[in-house]
């Protein structure tokens, strides 16, 4: 126990005579002058008419495709033919044929 405070004293004696650190006195200048050079740059409006073009393009193939999807569907033939298919019409779940004999 004795060891350990002779070196938390040791290591705590060895700082005191660090001088402190100094920042650049120009540092605050030189970042301010750095923020101020800096011109405010804007997007091109080309490139603001090129990204709404394409979100326009988007936005009309995704409705078209909506649309036609939902105009060749036939109320489920699709889920019909699965429900058929596996013989899914019967909802009663007690009926599995498992038995507790």
């Amino acid at each position: 126990m004795m060891e350990k405070e002779q070196w938390i004293n040791k290591v705590m004696g060895s700082i005191k005579n660090q001088s402190p650190a100094e920042a650049n006195p120009f540092l605050h200048t030189r970042v301010i002058a750095k923020l101020k050079s800096e011109d405010d740059s804007k997007m091109p409006v080309r490139w603001v008419f090129a990204l709404s073009l394409c979100i326009a393009v988007l936005l009309c193939l995704n409705v078209v495709l909506f649309t036609k999807s939902s105009a060749h569907s036939n109320g489920g033939d699709g889920i019909q033919q699965v429900i058929a298919e596996y013989s899914l019409t019967d909802t009663d779940i007690y009926s599995t044929g498992f038995s507790n004999k």
